[in-house]
């Protein structure tokens, strides 16, 4: 079984990339290490929103998801959200849309804090029933720079006049709507309790015939609606599970069949395998700089201190090129107290895309780090709220020293991420510990479209 650990309650993952963000380790069945799990994580997500009444240990619906993407062999993880209320079918389909929306703000916040990390993984969003205005509302809710690569709506009981355009603005792929007619409780029970995202009037749920374009669109909404896919049910699918009713398109046959291929065959997904399969990791160091454009720098001061002597500093980073596989950023080291007469410094630092997990504190199978509540630092009259962490892990790490103790200040707003620091570690095994304690005093953001000095290769 490769998968089977990942469809239960997510919970507190404990690894956390110094310059990235929380990690969300799903619980699992006996079996499945926490290694396997995060090696999974790797390759691509699934985030499913149950149907009402379901995302339970006694009702819950996702188990023909869960083998069928295991019969498909998909090697990627997932986890069900619950978003429901715990008080039934009909309290979940009729809470409100302000209820709904604040859980697909948990969810996003999810998937943000995941992609922070997995960048380069496939992240797939599916839901059930009123779970679809779940991820809906979930893609509505994602910042910008944030997408999803597809999407799958079963049985859908949101109208099927609600405008799309903006959640589908947020999906890089396509949203696949599985529709039938045949769906007696979209066709008489919905229509009672009303749709999962309180449409008024007499108007049908998506799931019966799919979402309709809004009349007279614009350009932008013509090109976003292009990404929905309309599966219709046919005779032919009650082959492998699905017989047109509300729950059984998420059959196991079915979604083996007709569901996992348009995920485990695309290109992102099969990159994403290949490279986990070589026992390489996303480097922090690099994500966080990568986002940017030439010419972003921060300006942290601070001090070091070095067998007992305590030296001002100024450093200065300063991204100077970007390649397709790494980065340059200029490190300039500048001491603050004129009486000790020291030179300034200057190196260049080279974060590549791809690591080996030991080679980053942050990554490091065995680290342990800890968040803690959030916090405001104000830099330059701006108030950034900052994600805190702290770090310990054993090991020799290239740019950060030898057994790391850090407590980390991180807001995705500023280059490389670090708004503060405090830092002890050793240069190599056998020397006496060094300090160093930061904190942002200065920045600038260049936008990624400005860049000049992308390379090639």
């Amino acid at each position: 079984m490769r998968i089977g650990a990942s469809w239960k309650a997510p919970a507190s993952g404990a690894m956390l990339p110094v310059a990235a963000a929380t990690l969300v380790t799903v619980s699992g069945c006996s079996g499945i290490t926490e290694e396997e799990r995060q090696q999974r994580r790797q390759k691509a997500y699934i985030y499913y929103c149950d149907g009402a009444g379901g995302g339970a240990l006694i009702t819950n619906w996702s188990g023909g998801i869960r083998e069928g993407m295991i019969k498909s062999g998909y090697e990627g993880g997932g986890e069900v959200f619950r978003w429901n209320t715990g008080l039934g079918v009909v309290a979940d389909q009729n809470s409100s849309v302000e209820y709904k929306r604040g859980k697909a703000r948990e969810l996003a916040n999810k998937i943000v804090e995941y992609q922070k990390t997995h960048a380069d993984a496939p992240v797939i969003l599916m839901g059930l029933s009123a779970g679809t205005s779940i991820v809906v509302f979930t893609l509505e809710e994602l910042p910008p720079k944030y997408h999803v690569d597809d999407v799958f709506l079963f049985g859908s009981s949101v109208s099927s006049t609600y405008d799309l355009t903006r959640a589908l603005g947020r999906v890089e792929g396509k949203m696949y709507v599985y529709t039938s007619e045949q769906d007696t409780v979209l066709q008489f029970l919905v229509p009672m309790a009303g749709t999962a995202d309180r449409a008024s009037g007499d108007v049908p749920s998506a799931g019966l015939s799919g979402f309709r374009r809004p009349a007279r669109s614009d350009p932008e909404t013509r090109k976003q609606y292009a990404k929905l896919v309309h599966v219709r049910w046919q005779p032919s699918y009650a082959r492998v599970g699905w017989r047109g009713g509300h729950t059984d398109s998420v059959s196991a046959g079915f979604v083996q069949e007709y569901v996992a291929p348009h995920i485990i065959e695309g290109a992102r997904y099969q990159r994403a395998v290949a490279t986990a399969a070589t026992g390489m990791v996303p480097n922090p160091d690099y994500q966080r700089w990568a986002m940017f454009g030439v010419g972003s720098y921060v300006t942290v001061e601070g001090y070091q201190k070095v067998r007992g002597e305590q030296v001002p500093m100024r450093i200065t980073a300063t991204l100077q090129a970007k390649h397709r596989d790494r980065l340059i950023i200029e490190r300039k080291y500048d001491p603050l107290n004129d009486e000790d007469n020291l030179p300034v410094r200057t190196e260049d630092f080279y974060p590549v895309a791809q690591i080996m997990a030991t080679e980053h504190p942050s990554t490091h199978p065995q680290a342990k780090i800890t968040e803690l509540p959030k916090e405001t630092v104000t830099v330059k009259g701006k108030r950034l709220v900052c994600d805190v962490k702290t770090i310990r892990a054993t090991g020799d790490f290239k740019d950060w020293g030898n057994n790391v103790v850090a407590k980390v200040y991180l807001n995705e707003g500023v280059p490389g991420h670090l708004v503060r620091i405090d830092l002890t570690a050793k240069l190599h095994k056998d020397a006496e510990p060094f300090e160093f304690s930061g904190t942002l005093v200065d920045y600038k953001v260049v936008p990624e479209k400005r860049s000049a000095r992308v390379a090639s290769r």
